[in-house]
């Protein structure tokens, strides 16, 4: 929700995507290896933005204007 409250203070940007943390749960092997893959995407996509890049439209958590 507080991505979606800097909307009205952003009048250019027309989408926020937010990087939240991968949700855990029972720690098994087949999770652990799927929560590792995923935090390495989103720590290179970090990577990738902050070096310049245009950050990629990630989908399901974007919020759109």
């Amino acid at each position: 929700m507080r991505a979606v409250r800097l909307l009205p203070l952003t009048p250019p940007f027309a989408n926020l995507n937010p990087n939240p943390d991968v949700l855990q749960v029972a720690h098994h092997y087949f999770e652990n290896t799927i929560v590792f893959f995923t935090r390495r995407n989103n720590k290179c996509l970090s990577m990738m933005c902050a070096n310049g890049e245009v950050a990629p439209f990630v989908g399901h958590n974007a919020f759109l204007r």
